[in-house]
């Protein structure tokens, strides 16, 4: 059974809150993503909006890393073509 995460990361994504943050930074800072648009730019605006909110994200980068939910996403986007890539990107981009 496949999973398709573009028709159904809203359905994943929408108990998270600021996990989505999360998994933005943890998917603009992977290389094995691939996207037509500006992954510095939009890790930069995603990561300074994340220090805002969240203080003990200031303090370690690695508590990203920790949470399965974001690697286990971050795993799966890396599976999809490049169009469904960023449809899941638009996704998050659109919810900042």
């Amino acid at each position: 059974m496949k999973i398709n995460l573009c028709q159904n990361s809203p359905s994943l994504l929408a108990p998270i809150g600021i996990d989505k943050l999360k998994l933005g930074i943890s998917v603009f800072s992977s290389n094995y993503i691939n996207t037509s648009y500006d992954k510095k730019e939009i890790f930069e605006r995603m990561d300074n909006q994340l220090k805002k909110l969240d203080r003990s994200y200031i303090m370690t980068f690695s508590g990203i890393y920790n949470n399965k939910l974001i690697m286990f996403l971050t795993a799966r986007i890396t599976e999809f073509s490049k169009e469904e890539q960023n449809k899941v990107i638009m996704y998050l981009v659109n919810t900042m």
